[in-house]
């Protein structure tokens, strides 16, 4: 399964990739660096231009937020990804129910499919 590789997008760098998964995610630098708990968005541009390297800390703070590997995020290897582009994509849509009434609703409706699905 190919990560990322979108309109031109460089992903044969660490930074490429970090840039490929915050683009996907619709994130600007200033978002990821608040997720990541960083000052400013700097640091964010500085790691997506491989200007400056990512602390091993770091490094997986970012693959579980984007729900990757950090085989990928290191160096490209997207074979053995632990979560696929289907649950990257449902939790970000739930993490935009903040209302704990839809929150329960929402779970609700997946249990109904897990049960009397298939």
């Amino acid at each position: 399964m190919q990560r990322m590789k979108k309109q031109n997008q460089d992903t044969s760098t660490i930074g490429g990739r970090l840039r490929a998964l915050r683009l996907q995610e619709g994130m600007t630098q200033e978002n990821l660096a608040e997720v990541l708990h960083l000052e400013n968005k700097s640091s964010i541009s500085l790691f997506e231009s491989d200007k400056r390297e990512l602390p091993v800390g770091l490094l997986i703070q970012i693959a579980k937020h984007f729900h990757t590997s950090t085989d990928y995020i290191l160096f490209g290897n997207d074979e053995n990804l632990e979560v696929d582009e289907f649950l990257s994509k449902a939790d970000g849509l739930l993490k935009q129910i903040t209302d704990e009434k839809l929150q329960a609703a929402a779970l609700a409706h997946l249990k109904v499919v897990l049960e009397y699905g298939a």
